[in-house]
């Protein structure tokens, strides 16, 4: 028996070249005719070697798709910090100046907003439920 034998593609080899070459696509590798091109090749090769072409000028694990981060709250505290120091300065200098401290209105901007603030960072909201 000769060694030159090319080995058959099995199913699972075109699915895996298809699949591979599905992630390229969404990676802006290919554009959508060369994809096809490519998976009709793919689908129609009988030996691993008719595949190897199908790839080759692709990077061998193509890196993921940026996904895109839940966004920062950082920007919402700070702003929550900023008001809340406003109000309680506002509060603090017209209870001085009436020489009263009756009446804690800060906590009615500061108080609510702060909660959900704080829920939201502990369990952030996910996409999958804002449908």
């Amino acid at each position: 028996m000769s060694t030159d034998v090319l080995q058959r593609a099995s199913d699972a080899d075109r699915e895996t070249a298809a699949g591979l070459l599905a992630e390229h696509l969404a990676a802006g590798r290919l554009t959508l005719a060369e994809y096809d091109d490519r998976v009709t090749a793919a689908y129609a090769a009988t030996t691993v070697d008719e595949l190897t072409p199908l790839l080759q000028d692709l990077p061998a694990k193509p890196r993921p798709v940026h996904q895109p981060s839940t966004p920062s709250l950082r920007p919402v505290w700070r702003s929550w910090v900023v008001t809340t120091v406003i109000c309680l300065t506002i509060w603090a200098v017209t209870s001085i100046a009436a020489r009263d401290v009756e009446g804690f209105w800060p906590f009615w901007v500061f108080g609510p907003w702060g909660v959900v603030l704080l829920l939201r960072t502990v369990r952030p909201l996910r996409a999958s439920r804002c449908v």
